[in-house]
């Protein structure tokens, strides 16, 4: 969703003087076992991750390193975050 998109949805819900700012960050993990054990966790595929045999998560794990190698250091794993905050009247 758009920045847009969501100020009007906060308006046509009834608030006034409706403010979007996006905010740019990121979020480290000390592994990217980590990173897909935190980020499956909060996702509707925590449940049939969990449930996979170990040999099957840690493909998954590899796949997810291949993938995202640009992002890995010797510190681990960052990921990008863009966040929308949203203040309005009521």
């Amino acid at each position: 969703m758009s920045g847009e998109a969501l100020q009007t949805l906060v308006q046509d819900a009834g608030f006034d003087n409706v403010s979007v700012t996006v905010g740019i960050g990121s979020v480290r993990y000390p592994s990217v076992a980590e990173f897909v054990r935190r980020e499956a966790a909060s996702s509707p595929l925590a449940e049939p991750i969990a449930g996979v045999e170990r040999a099957v998560r840690d493909e998954l794990i590899q796949e997810v390193e291949k993938a995202l190698h640009a992002y890995i250091d010797d510190e681990g794993i960052v990921s990008p975050m863009e966040s929308y905050v949203v203040t309005a009247d009521r």
